[in-house]
């Protein structure tokens, strides 16, 4: 029989001991640079539809710095992909500030030009 066969036998043979092994290494694997890496790259695909190499790439063509204030991003989980909520599309990279930001007022131009405006008066 191949290896295959062999390790499905065994799992369901020592069905407890095989889960236990496996959580552990799972649990190491995840905190590793692997781990972080796959699952960031795992997140980029499923959400955004691209890879983490096409990630990298649009940082660099910011400088790896965000799109809006400027500020080196961390390249980890407090970079952002800010993207349009009606069409999907890809705009840039934001820091962990300026994303949430931008969602606050609803991606709306106009609020911001208002926010501007209010900013401006109460000098």
């Amino acid at each position: 029989k191949n290896s295959a066969e062999k390790q499905a036998r065994y799992r369901d043979r020592h069905r407890d001991k095989w889960l236990a092994s496996h959580r552990e290494h799972m649990k190491i694997f995840r905190a590793s640079d692997a781990g972080k890496k796959y699952k960031k790259n795992y997140t980029l695909k499923t959400t955004y539809g691209i890879s983490l190499q096409e990630f990298t790439a649009l940082a660099e063509l910011q400088d790896f710095k965000c799109g809006i204030c400027k500020n080196v991003l961390d390249m980890g989980f407090k970079t952002h992909v800010d993207h349009d909520h009606t069409t999907n599309k890809i705009r840039g990279l934001l820091c962990s500030l300026c994303n949430p930001a931008l969602g606050s007022f609803r991606d709306s131009i106009d609020i911001l030009k208002e926010a501007i405006y209010y900013l401006e008066g109460s000098k």
